[in-house]
């Protein structure tokens, strides 16, 4: 992390890119092998692969290497996970890009403004957070630097873009809060970083959209507690494809041209009619309010997981007979 960090932004499309691009492609498969391996026997190479490298005696019992085995997955994968939101400034140091210094830190330095000077000096403020000491100045410079190392993480390489997108869709999946949770902070950053852009249609609309409908239909175990966590990404991806951006988003004249991917895969599940998306669509125009947004996605794909209890009652009734 630290040779992506104190990279000059100069430095990216020559030094940054080539390097990361082969490595963040290599993570993503070998974390999808290590999460879901392939089916079948595999040949000891293959399973150190898989296994991420690990070799144990041969005294040990099948349950201690498994248990061995999800360790060194987990570590790894959250590892990487922290990476990821490292590179788009949501911890760590580039992160101080985007407090707000009168809130966050301290102020232990700089006048603001020479009484009876009229100089303004207040970028000159020394503030202090954690060990870190930023003046607003400072802070500016750090920012920019977040925005390039960001729009190189997107645009400046196919492939790099690729398996970033891919990684923050399937740790979304995988089956460890602490990925999924972090996961959902990068994917609100994406989200926010390229739903202008309609390159980034198909992700947000067709993989990223999905992927979080699907969290809050299966209700899996590991995703307890951050349902609404996951309907704010469901929820920015809808305005901003299907309505060009929301209230905010228009009064600030950012827009884009709308999409109909989302409301097409809401109307491809099972329960769900033109006329429910109308509803929900109505609420999510009408009202400004978040909680009244998220209320109206989670009803209506309530929708959902009552027509699958239905056809799963019916299938096993039918399977008793």
């Amino acid at each position: 992390c630290p040779y992506v960090l104190s990279m000059p932004v100069s430095l990216y499309q020559s030094h940054l890119v080539p390097v990361l691009s082969p490595f963040a492609v290599q993570a993503f498969h070998k974390f999808s092998l290590a999460w879901k391996p392939p089916a079948g026997p595999l040949s000891p190479a293959q399973r150190a692969y898989v296994e991420g490298g690990l070799f144990v005696g041969q005294g040990i019992d099948e349950e201690n290497r498994e248990t061995l085995v999800d360790k060194l997955r987990r570590e790894a994968t959250r590892s990487y996970v922290d990476l990821v939101q490292e590179m788009f400034a949501l911890k760590g140091e580039l992160a101080l890009a985007y407090i707000n210094l009168q809130k966050e830190g301290k102020q232990i330095g700089g006048v603001g403004r020479e009484p009876g000077s009229g100089t303004n000096n207040e970028d000159d403020v020394q503030f202090r957070v954690g060990q870190v000491v930023l003046t607003p100045a400072t802070q500016r410079l750090r920012r920019a630097h977040a925005e390039a190392l960001a729009a190189a993480l997107l645009r400046a390489n196919p492939q790099l873009t690729e398996a970033l997108l891919s990684f923050c869709v399937g740790a979304l999946a995988w089956p460890d809060s602490y990925c999924c949770r972090r996961t959902l902070r990068t994917a609100q950053r994406i989200t926010d970083l390229t739903w202008r852009d309609p390159a980034f249609t198909e992700f947000l609309g067709a993989r990223l959209f999905a992927t979080g409908v699907a969290a809050l239909v299966q209700e899996p175990k590991w995703l307890v507690g951050m349902e609404w966590d996951i309907l704010a990404v469901v929820q920015m991806v809808y305005l901003r494809l299907v309505f060009g951006g929301t209230g905010l988003d228009k009064m600030a004249g950012e827009s884009r041209p709308p999409s109909d991917l989302p409301r097409q895969f809401l109307l491809s599940l099972p329960g769900l009619s033109p006329e429910s998306i109308a509803s929900m669509e109505k609420t999510l125009q009408e009202s400004n309010s978040h909680k009244d947004h998220k209320d109206a996605i989670r009803d209506t794909l309530r929708l959902v997981i009552e027509q699958n209890a239905t056809s799963g009652a019916a299938a096993a009734a039918a399977a008793g007979a």
